[in-house]
């Protein structure tokens, strides 16, 4: 049987070896060749004037409408594949990207300094790894608790 570019056989033979279907990849262009197709549907027009009688006309606008719900049902199953990889290929393009800007923000972070005793970027430095964003964290910290521990020769 053939339906359009496609070759396919209704019954296999009782004799017949397994049938290996290849893989393809679905992509838009088949996707537009579906829609195409599922147009062409609706252009085709059956009157009862073409066949004989009643019932034989039937037949056909039901079996139209099978193939349209089909094809309505193939196209929608393509349209999954295509924007879930593209979805994919977006989020892993993202992911990269805010990997990359987590690394400059960590670089960035490591090479300041901070105040022991609030936390902002630090501007003195008492020890070997204390440093303060004013004298007043400074004077602060230092009758808190950092006289006690200071390793700075005075």
């Amino acid at each position: 049987t053939r339906v359009g570019d496609l070759h396919y056989q209704a019954t296999q033979p009782a004799n017949a070896k397994p049938i290996v279907v290849p893989t393809l990849k679905l992509d838009r262009a088949l996707l537009a060749k579906l829609e195409m197709e599922i147009a062409g549907l609706g252009e085709m027009q059956t009157t009862p004037s073409t066949v004989t009688s009643q019932a034989g006309w039937l037949k056909p606008m039901t079996l139209r409408t099978d193939v349209r719900a089909g094809v309505a049902r193939t196209i929608s199953s393509v349209q999954r594949v295509i924007d879930g990889s593209t979805t994919k290929e977006t989020t892993n393009e993202e992911m990269k990207e805010l990997a990359t800007k987590h690394r400059d923000a960590i670089s960035h972070i490591k090479r300041n300094q901070w105040c022991f005793n609030c936390e902002e970027e630090a501007m003195y430095h008492c020890c070997w790894n204390t440093s303060y964003c004013s004298v007043r964290c400074q004077q602060e910290h230092w009758h808190k608790e950092h006289k006690r521990v200071c390793r700075r020769k005075r």
